[in-house]
């Protein structure tokens, strides 16, 4: 968090009542704090962010912020601190010399975090429990996606991996050499010319059809496509 992300949880955290947070209490003291690293961090009860309702509370457990924007018909990402709602995502920018950044869009695994990440037992993404939407990613998250890279970069990913899926579903036809025994032809002949098949697999074959080869639409690939945007040094 930045300080002006932070004053920004900390405006909203002042429209949040009693039922629908449960340490707002405690939250009128603060919701922000500088750590020992001098970064700015949500405070925490008990160990955990003070947003966070526990098992018990009626709103049920889970982010408060979260489940206000939710309640309110916001997208969460309006509410939630910034590094809270990209999560998983995580977007990477490298700046090359001529002062052009390319950004990649990818998921946070524990290696992102160095050795505290063995530390996470929260963290799920590298686990196979945690691929159980019905929807692609780019889908369910395309607020996010857009916040991030923009409407620009987002349409153009769209436009591909749609493009990608009529592909698919069409088929790819690959030739391949197959061999069936045909009773209605006569022995195959070698080079030598002997009754012998050049491709085996019994006295009379048929060689060289071309049979379609379908991929399997089924099968679910990585959550999360690689997306690359190009920008001005210092723009997103």
């Amino acid at each position: 968090m930045d300080k002006a992300d932070a004053r920004r949880v900390e405006k909203i955290a002042t429209t949040l009542s009693p039922a629908e947070w449960q340490f707002h209490a405690k939250g009128q003291k603060g919701v922000v704090k500088e750590n020992r690293h001098g970064e700015l961090v949500t405070r925490l009860v008990d160990g955990a962010c003070i947003f966070l309702n526990r098992p018990g509370f009626p709103t049920g457990s889970g982010c408060s912020l979260h489940q206000v924007a939710l309640s309110r018909g916001k997208n969460p990402l309006e509410l939630k601190p910034d590094v809270c709602w990209q999560l998983p995502l995580r977007r990477e920018d490298e700046a090359a010399g001529d002062g052009h950044v390319t950004s990649t869009l990818r998921q946070w695994d524990r290696k992102h975090w160095g050795p505290g990440g063995a530390e996470f037992h929260w963290w799920c993404t590298e686990s196979p429990e945690a691929f159980v939407g019905h929807r692609p990613v780019y889908e369910e998250m395309k607020a996010e996606l857009i916040e991030m890279v923009g409407k620009e970069p987002y349409a153009r990913l769209v436009a591909l991996l749609d493009e990608r899926a009529k592909r698919l579903a069409r088929g790819v036809a690959l030739p391949t050499r197959h061999c069936a025994p045909a009773e209605d032809a006569a022995p195959a002949q070698s080079s030598s010319g002997s009754g012998s098949s050049n491709c085996g697999g019994g006295s009379s074959p048929r060689c060289g059809r071309t049979d379609p080869l379908r991929r399997d639409t089924t099968r679910r690939g990585h959550p999360l496509a690689l997306l690359h945007t190009q920008g001005s040094a210092g723009r997103p």
